[in-house]
């Protein structure tokens, strides 16, 4: 008879039992807190909707403390599980092709020509014999708005060039030429409103916007710096001062860079390595570098510039005067010189390009020998330029054969073209550059802002106080989440109105 109840008196022992009972308690408090919880997400997703859950919370109606389940802990190892974008379906085009033509002609500039459309023929033969070709050839040579402007003022070239973008715009409504359409576009504003439309006009114009955009922010950054030195240069002064040097004797570049004043400032040498590299083109007239002698040879005056460059003051009176000044005391080699001036008469033993922009052939023969000899170019491969010799020679700028080369440049940049010249102003060549290596610059305002300080009585650099705002945005991150926490109780009794 035990052994039928055998099973039952096991379970009903006190160890059983307490086993029972315990996963009794916990399966009941498991079912238990689940429901509270989800009572508890239930309210506050109520919450949550409900509108004036604000007001009601500040004007005395019953308070949800809601905010506590707004945010859930999240260990600092969970991955991130949520995509802020929907998973790629096709892989990434790595040499993608370009895309055909559409759209506006303007659209496209600089494109390769197979994706320029044609016009047609009709509009074809305007472009290249009527008046309009005239129009695109001052176009092509560089043309701004306003001298445009001036040209058209000819009614009789204006007229012309109307009425055959008159002609061109039937052509595109007969035909149905789009291309036309955009030409008639572009040229229609072009002839009639050049002015307003000078990005049309001037090739240049996008370079000239980027060019006045960066000015304009490297001025901006240059203000920014020198109010930086000439504080810190005052500061270094009053040092100065109490080491025994007086304020009136501290006016001097060279003691500013002695003592760090340009210490912000990284220190260049742009300025003066520049006049170095085109010291015979500064000292002498660099169109007197080669010259006929009486029997028709091609000589050159480097060595006579290149041994003079020790006493500049003195060669310049000799060589800078231009050839209506022929009967000066220089030697039988500049005097049979010519000049390339060309609002002057050029001699039958001096040069000029022809109406191709090339020099004459024997020249160019001269020239190649030098080089030649310096190592830029090879005898037996003319063609052949060697840039390990040409980037040694600009690094040793100082040497004979550097001059040399700078020499010729600057000859045949001067033949080439008439307007070259060399600039000596050390401000305008340092306006070329970023702010920070504007060094001469620099010294050139801090002197002048130097003695107005002395004038002024050398007063000491004033504290300025902190803003308002910034103030009490101190005074705030100095406060203590309480602290803060008691301000804002304090502002909303302030501000909330009770509600009748």
């Amino acid at each position: 008879m035990l052994f039928y109840y055998y099973p039952l008196l096991i379970f009903l022992t006190p160890q059983t039992l307490i086993k029972s009972s315990y996963s009794f308690i916990f399966s009941t408090h498991f079912h238990l807190n689940n429901l509270y919880h989800n009572n508890l997400y239930n309210n506050l997703y109520n919450n949550i909707n409900d509108k004036n859950l604000y007001n009601n919370s500040i004007n005395g109606g019953n308070v949800h403390n809601w905010c506590v389940y707004a945010t859930k802990s999240k260990l600092k190892a969970v991955r991130k599980f949520t995509r802020d974008r929907p998973k790629k379906t096709t892989p990434a085009a790595i040499y993608p092709s370009p895309t055909l033509y559409y759209g506006n002609v303007h659209d496209h500039f600089g494109a390769p020509p197979e994706y320029l459309p044609i016009p047609v023929q009709d509009t074809l033969d305007f472009l290249r014999n009527g008046r309009l070709s005239e129009l695109i050839s001052l176009l092509k040579g560089g043309i701004t708005g306003s001298e445009l402007s001036k040209l058209l003022s000819d009614n009789s070239f204006h007229e012309a060039l109307s009425k055959e973008l008159e002609s061109i715009k039937d052509i595109s409504e007969f035909q149905n030429d789009d291309v036309s359409n955009d030409l008639y576009l572009y040229f229609d504003r072009v002839i009639n409103k050049p002015e307003e439309y000078d990005h049309y006009v001037d090739k240049f114009y996008t370079l000239k916007r980027l060019q006045s955009y960066w000015a304009e922010r490297e001025q901006k950054l240059y203000n920014t710096t020198f109010r930086q030195l000439f504080s810190r240069l005052r500061s270094i002064a009053y040092k100065m001062k109490d080491a025994g040097i007086p304020l009136a004797e501290f006016a001097n570049p060279t003691l500013w860079h002695k003592y760090g004043v340009f210490k912000p400032v990284p220190n260049c040498k742009m300025v003066e390595n520049y006049l170095k590299k085109h010291q015979i083109a500064i000292y002498f007239d660099i169109k007197n570098l080669y010259f006929r002698d009486e029997n028709g040879e091609i000589k050159s005056n480097f060595e006579n510039f290149f041994s003079k460059l020790d006493k500049p003051d003195d060669s310049t009176d000799n060589f800078t005067d231009n050839s209506d000044n022929s009967n000066s005391n220089n030697n039988t080699e500049v005097e049979d010189s010519y000049s390339l001036h060309i609002d002057k008469v050029i001699g039958e033993t001096g040069f000029n390009v022809d109406e191709n922009g090339r020099l004459p052939e024997d020249l160019v023969d001269r020239i190649v020998n030098d080089l030649s000899d310096l190592g830029v170019l090879n005898h037996q491969e003319p063609w052949a330029i060697n840039l390990s010799k040409i980037e040694e020679l600009q690094e040793q700028f100082t040497t004979e054969q550097s001059q040399h080369a700078y020499a010729i440049r600057d000859f045949y940049l001067s033949l080439k073209f008439p307007d070259y010249k060399i600039e000596t102003d050390p401000y305008t060549l340092e306006s070329y550059v970023n702010h920070e290596y504007r060094t001469k610059t620099y010294e050139r305002d801090l002197l002048v802002k130097y003695k107005n300080w002395l004038k002024s009585g050398a007063p000491r650099e004033t504290f300025k106080p902190m803003n308002e705002k910034y103030k009490h945005l101190a005074i705030w991150h100095s406060l203590s989440k309480n602290q803060r926490r008691k301000l804002v109780q304090k502002y909303i009794k302030t501000q909330t109105v009770p509600v009748s």
